[in-house]
């Protein structure tokens, strides 16, 4: 197929990705590019319509097999997921990803899984009481074989093979671009309606995690916190500011693990009441 036969990219920020998707490109977000998502699959980012166009030849298979899964689901649900994704940040993801799969320093064993992370729609929506962003509400997060993701999406056998090798060219890929060892989380996110009428499942693009990330000191009650962060629509920026502070905050909580714990414990706690009392006033 002719690079012309490409689909055009979305001129979007809710991509899950920092990185160019074609292989030989070293653009990012942290270096001031806006990337697009691909128009068909969606969870696909380039820097530019040359990339997508030069990347298509390698794309185009798991375009093609992604749009079909995507085609089986709630458009409008999946549009709005996309629009709070893209505010929420790429961070959240990778927290999930490190919280479930923490001390494991194996890309094959890493890559052998899959995150599933479970919400429901929030009801009532649109109100004064909640942010644009409380949407949803956290009901859990699972760590799976990835040998369910075709029962999970209604996809294929093949789309294990595909993404298989999706995750191996994405993990090269940042390798080279981080300098450290790395590999490729992956997270299914399963949207329920209020009344459970309505089930969509959202695949999403590799999420990089590094082995340092997984190595460092575990976040305490990271779960709730994770839970508190959907709940509340807390966004987690994923600008090069923010990746400088956190590296400064891990080397602190290094030396002092104490506090990690008594820190962590406080906030959940405080932000527990709030949505407590959030959900009073809704019901009232």
């Amino acid at each position: 197929m002719s690079s012309s036969s490409a689909p055009k990219p979305s001129r979007s920020k809710t991509g899950n990705d920092t990185l160019c998707h074609e292989k030989t490109c070293v653009n990012s977000r942290l270096k001031g590019y806006t990337m697009s998502m691909c128009k068909k699959c969606r969870n696909t980012c380039y820097c530019s319509v040359a990339c997508q166009r030069k990347d298509w030849p390698r794309h185009k298979e798991w375009c093609k097999h992604s749009a079909a899964v995507a085609a089986l689901g709630d458009s409008a649900i999946s549009e709005e997921f996309d629009k709070w994704q893209g505010e929420m940040g790429v961070l959240m993801l990778r927290d999930i990803c490190v919280h479930l799969m923490h001390g494991h320093a194996d890309p094959e064993y890493i890559e052998s899984k899959l995150v599933l992370l479970k919400m429901r729609q929030r009801e009532p929506r649109g109100t004064p009481l909640l942010n644009h962003l409380q949407i949803y509400r956290f009901e859990s997060i699972e760590l799976l074989d990835k040998s369910c993701l075709p029962a999970l999406t209604g996809g294929s056998p093949d789309s294990l093979r595909l993404l298989a090798q999706y995750m191996r060219e994405w993990r090269e890929k940042t390798q080279l671009f981080t300098k450290e060892v790395c590999a490729a989380g992956w997270v299914v996110t399963e949207i329920l309606t209020p009344g459970g009428s309505k089930r969509v499942m959202i695949r999403h693009s590799p999420v990089t995690l590094t082995m340092p990330m997984l190595q460092g000191p575990k976040a305490f009650r990271a779960d709730e916190v994770i839970a508190m962060q959907i709940n509340m629509g807390a966004t987690s920026r994923d600008d090069l500011a923010l990746v400088e502070e956190n590296k400064e905050m891990t080397k602190w909580l290094s030396a002092h693990p104490d506090k990690l714990e008594e820190t962590m414990g406080k906030l959940v706690d405080f932000m527990a009441k709030a949505d407590d009392w959030q959900s009073s006033q809704t019901s009232a």
